[in-house]
């Protein structure tokens, strides 16, 4: 039976951003030929995954205001370096902010998308199912829906974050009015999906009451199962942790490396972008971090198998928990099957550190206080070491192996086409 995904989302496949590396992971075993592209930013892919692929970016969208072009155009692959340092959309310092989102949505409602060569492009590569990852902004919404009712293709809608109970800041009007419209969106959007793919059971859950269609858990997959390492006693205790330093996260590294400055030897290593500065020298302030640099993607296994913790954070901070809650990180897969024990702090109810509870597959820390107390038991019980291991594992092929996700979306794809 022949497939035909075309993927509508921000960000194109790539192995760097994470959206984009989980987009990637989900379809990497699918032939080229079967899938095609939609993206809406700059950041291009870093590869030639796709058969096809059509890109309309904020500055096409920007530039048929002003002039009587229309925005969008075919893609084609071509090895170039990714540069959206310029791009007011993409700022660290400007971050999801509701005036950035509401902006971000004007353009894309007053600018002109050029439909008759989007239609021509869609029609000739003759997909049989779209596949949206929606995210933050309400103009992704629109366009999905209007691509799967003009060219009558059923709809997969892919939630891999709390859009819809996201609350910045209702005291402010702005934020207020942004979010009444995009619920009405993803209100409307998950009607006429055919199939919906959540994250986690947590964000399955919360939007049950929205849901009128058939829905499941997609998992993010892993990239490769690496055998657990057994621990050696050794002079130096090294912990490991790579990703991003924001919502909060930075401050927990700071109370884990403080809790292990009583353990001799002991030092924590930070693998971050150099965008993420400011909070590097703020954990830095004590002298049992290193910061080491930004690691590739196709370095990060062998790397981390040099270290006897992995360590996963989220933050007890009120504005920042909500942020996270039902969402597991895009990073827990990559530590469980990395065969090194995780140490995990956070508060109970946010999804990865339950998810990872409920699994019994890391060291939780649940008290900012008990930090210091976990991470000595943690070195000390080395059978609870090999359990927790053997427990990553298993649930690593349970719910992350690429292969099964690759089967759960196909068998899903076929099962709609006519519909």
């Amino acid at each position: 039976m022949r497939n035909k995904i075309l993927i509508i989302s921000h960000l194109a496949l790539n192995k760097t951003n994470n959206v984009g590396k989980t987009l990637f992971e989900f379809f990497k075993h699918f032939k080229k030929s079967e899938i095609a592209q939609l993206f809406f930013t700059d950041i291009l892919p870093d590869d030639d995954y796709c058969s096809e692929w059509y890109k309309v970016t904020d500055l096409d969208m920007l530039k048929s205001l002003k002039r009587k072009n229309k925005a969008g155009v075919e893609y084609f692959y071509k090895d170039e370096k990714n540069d959206v340092t310029n791009n007011f959309f993409y700022k660290k310092s400007v971050g999801r902010s509701t005036i950035k989102l509401l902006l971000r949505d004007l353009i894309w409602k007053i600018g002109s998308i050029d439909w008759v060569e989007l239609d021509a492009w869609i029609q000739r590569i003759q997909p049989t199912v779209i596949f949206v990852a929606p995210g933050y902004n309400s103009f992704a919404y629109d366009i999905a829906l209007k691509i799967a009712q003009k060219h009558t293709l059923p709809l997969c809608t892919y939630i891999m974050d709390d859009y819809y109970f996201d609350r910045k800041n209702f005291l402010n009007p702005l934020e207020y009015f942004r979010i009444g419209i995009l619920r009405s969106k993803i209100k409307k959007l998950l009607f006429h999906s055919k199939h919906i793919f959540f994250v986690s059971e947590a964000l399955q859950s919360a939007y049950n009451f929205l849901l009128n269609n058939n829905s499941s858990i997609i998992y993010t997959p892993y990239d490769s199962l690496e055998e657990p390492l057994k621990f050696d006693e050794h002079n130096e205790i090294k912990l490991f942790y790579a990703g991003s330093l924001g919502v909060g996260r930075w401050k927990i590294l700071l109370e884990i490396a403080r809790a292990i400055s009583c353990i001799q030897g002991a030092h924590l290593d930070i693998y971050a972008s150099k965008r993420e500065e400011k909070l590097i020298k703020k954990v830095m302030k004590e002298t049992n971090v290193n910061y080491c640099g930004f690691l590739p993607q196709d370095r990060l296994k062998e790397e981390m198998r040099k270290y006897d913790f992995v360590v996963h954070t989220e933050s007890f901070e009120r504005k920042n928990r909500v942020k996270t809650r039902y969402s597991i990180s895009t990073k827990v897969p990559e530590l469980l099957s990395s065969g090194i024990p995780i140490f995990a702090v956070g508060p109970k109810k946010q999804a990865s550190i339950e998810y990872l509870k409920k699994n019994d597959s890391a060291f939780i820390c649940s008290s900012i206080k008990d930090i210091q107390k976990n991470i000595i038991i943690a070195l000390k019980n080395k059978e609870l070491q090999a359990e927790i291991l053997k427990n990553a594992q298993i649930l690593c092929k349970k719910n992350h192996d690429s292969y099964k996700i690759y089967e759960q979306l196909y068998n899903c794809f076929s099962s709609l086409e006519g519909d």
